[in-house]
């Protein structure tokens, strides 16, 4: 190999009037060489999996991007109704949080009490409490209007950098 890249440098030396130009063409041969070697030992020491070679640069993370999940993964909904309650519960996945400003309930009779979030400077909205983890809220019967179904608002974010857009569910109360 250290043969032909001296020929390979000797003819440009013979063909070429420029220095510059040869200098950069000697960098790149130079270069190529580095890697092939480089990628040598890579090969080398990793073990090549029979469906996905272990030794590819997504494999060794180098290219991969996170995974995000679907939103109704990431934050997962679920509702239950009591004689005096509504309870509505997302669980977040860990990487994953939740916007407290971006939460809403319509169809109710009045302003909705949410717990307090952890406070986080966020780079679009600057200082906003969010919700890590989970989060519960009570709402009483008696608050939600005398409709059959309520529209759930929120949005989330995943620690990555992917945030969702906001999303909407209407709930019909008497399927619970």
């Amino acid at each position: 190999m250290v043969t032909s890249v001296r020929r390979e440098l000797n003819w440009l030396a013979i063909n070429n009037d420029s220095l510059g130009d040869r200098r950069i063409f000697a960098g790149m041969l130079l270069m190529a060489w580095v890697l092939s070697l480089g990628a040598g030992v890579a090969l080398a020491e990793a073990p090549l999996g029979p469906a996905f070679p272990q030794n590819s640069l997504s494999a060794r993370g180098l290219l991969s991007q996170p995974e995000i999940l679907p939103v109704d993964e990431a934050f997962v909904l679920s509702l239950n109704e009591s004689d005096e309650t509504l309870q509505i519960h997302w669980l977040i996945q860990p990487g994953y949080y939740l916007y407290k400003d971006k939460l809403f309930v319509e169809g109710l009779s009045g302003a909705l009490s949410l717990p307090e979030g952890e406070l986080k400077q966020d780079e679009i909205f600057g200082e906003v409490q969010v919700y890590h983890g989970e989060l519960r809220i009570e709402v009483p019967v008696a608050a939600i209007d005398p409709r059959v179904t309520i529209t759930l608002g929120y949005q989330g974010c995943a620690t990555a950098g992917f945030c969702y857009p906001p999303q909407k569910r209407t709930i019909n109360l008497n399927n619970l």
